[in-house]
């Protein structure tokens, strides 16, 4: 889901301690969340009716955001401003290459990226470039999902798909038959027609 993060009590904090206590809430968040640096922290007082209505508007804001369609078209648009501006990672020779990325669903937003090889593609990598999507789409706060497919996958779906259209050949129809024909024989308590 998406995040806010509220902070009750504020009419308590001194004005001295505000800025030291924001901060050390901000490293909280930042320790604690890893990926989601960018989660909205608001500090409110309910007894003072201090930012409340800012409270509500950030998560109506993040809902908004949790349920966000982003076109393949923006998508692969950024994509390859992103390709451009940053080098892929490579291993022995061979370099990652991003083909196109497409958005599957929303509730959290889900990403499929098409690639070459999906051993190349490093955590750090996709951690960077979740952090570059969510800053171009706007979507801070809320977790970002890539499923990654290589040509493993297309090749493995394909022969799925190839499995399940195949026709089936004369032998196989006269076997399933032949052990059709039997097993009702077995239930019947008949061996066969008589002589």
């Amino acid at each position: 889901l998406g995040l806010v993060v509220v902070v009750n009590k504020w009419d308590l904090v001194t004005e001295e301690w505000k800025s030291k206590a924001s901060k050390f809430m901000y490293k909280q968040i930042e320790k604690f969340l890893g990926e989601n640096k960018e989660i909205p922290l608001h500090f409110v007082s309910a007894l003072n009716n201090y930012r409340l209505t800012k409270v509500m508007d950030e998560v109506l804001n993040t809902y908004e955001k949790w349920n966000a369609r982003i076109s393949t078209g923006m998508l692969n648009d950024w994509l390859n401003r992103f390709k451009k501006r940053d080098n892929l990672p490579t291993s022995d020779g061979d370099a990652l290459k991003i083909r196109f990325i497409t958005q599957i669903k929303s509730r959290p937003p889900t990403f499929t990226l098409f690639v070459n090889n999906k051993d190349l593609f490093k955590p750090n990598y996709l951690k960077f470039m979740k952090r570059n999507l969510s800053e171009e789409f706007g979507l801070q706060g809320v977790p970002i999902r890539f499923l990654i497919r290589d040509a493993a996958y297309r090749k493995m779906k394909r022969l799925t798909a190839e499995k399940g259209r195949r026709k089936p050949n004369l032998r196989s129809i006269f076997l399933r038959r032949q052990k059709l024909k039997s097993l009702a024989q077995q239930r019947l308590g008949t061996k066969g027609p008589k002589k």
